[in-house]
């Protein structure tokens, strides 16, 4: 349990990091989804599997997102027009996952 604590603070501050914003909140101690993707070899590394661990995590819609040197854009959407944002498959199965995962906690 120790470590998936560590993970999950780990998660938060790196999207805190991202978005700018100060208070999210661990939704559920579970791991909400993993993603496998493929990164392209690069110099002096190899091409190789990558797999992000994701936490579901909230955040106060009133509190201003501002972009890091780690954000290129921020925006605060529906669910139903993250789609048209982003249209990855990884994406597209958080945004399916997300109303029941919200409703459960």
């Amino acid at each position: 349990e120790a470590e998936n604590q560590n993970l999950r603070n780990r998660a938060r501050r790196e999207a805190e990091e991202e978005s700018g914003l100060g208070g999210l909140r661990v939704v559920s101690p579970a791991i909400f989804d993993v993603d496998r993707h493929w990164i392209p070899e690069r110099p002096g590394q190899p091409g190789h599997f990558h797999h992000d661990l994701r936490f579901l995590l909230e955040g106060d819609p009133a509190e201003t997102l501002r972009l890091t040197h780690e954000s290129k854009a921020l925006a605060w959407v529906e669910l139903g027009a993250v789609a048209a944002l982003n249209p990855e498959e990884s994406i597209a199965r958080l945004v399916r996952k997300t109303p029941a995962a919200a409703g459960a906690a």
